[in-house]
């Protein structure tokens, strides 16, 4: 059985969130401006890593660093080790076993040279569209916990993919 496996994503912005039409005043006409594409957002380029396969798998230590559903708390779960560094996984495009995940370092506070953010401060203000919009990803800058110690998520992220099985003849 082969199985298909894409990713799509999308940016909602609903009349609610509408920055220059109040919602009881929105006609036909400003539909066309919530299905504009977003010019102030940065096209960014994916730094990709090709790693061992079974690293992306569902007990791989990567899948497992998994914490895009507890950065909003400040805290992470146990990182994956790259290059010396230790890393976190904030997202995923997986079907039987993940295919790709994208990760951002984990730096010790200390070592951070930027203004440390909490989830909450970098989203809120404008509903993400400015962490959607930073060249270092939707994720840098915010201050997570890990077995009681400090860290800053830096980016840009990196992508992890699996190494190719060698073409067969």
């Amino acid at each position: 059985m082969q199985i298909a496996i894409t990713q799509v994503c999308f940016d909602f912005l609903s009349a609610f969130d509408s920055p220059t039409t109040p919602t009881d005043q929105l006609t036909s006409e400003d539909s066309s401006e919530l299905f504009e594409p977003q010019s102030n957002r940065i096209k960014k380029e994916k730094t990709r890593i090709t790693i061992d396969a079974i690293r992306l798998g569902n007990q791989g230590d990567i899948s497992k660093s998994y914490s895009g559903d507890l950065i909003d708390s400040a805290k992470v779960r146990r990182p994956f080790p790259y290059n010396g560094k230790l890393y976190v996984c904030t997202s995923s495009v997986h079907g039987p076993s993940i295919r790709e995940a994208e990760a951002y370092y984990l730096m010790p506070q200390t070592l951070f040279d930027g203004q440390p953010t909490t989830y909450s401060d970098k989203v809120h203000p404008d509903h993400g569209e400015s962490a959607r919009s930073d060249p270092n990803g939707f994720y840098h800058g915010i201050s997570v916990t890990h077995q009681g110690r400090r860290y800053i998520l830096a980016g840009p992220p990196l992508t992890f993919v699996p190494t190719q099985p060698p073409p067969k003849h």
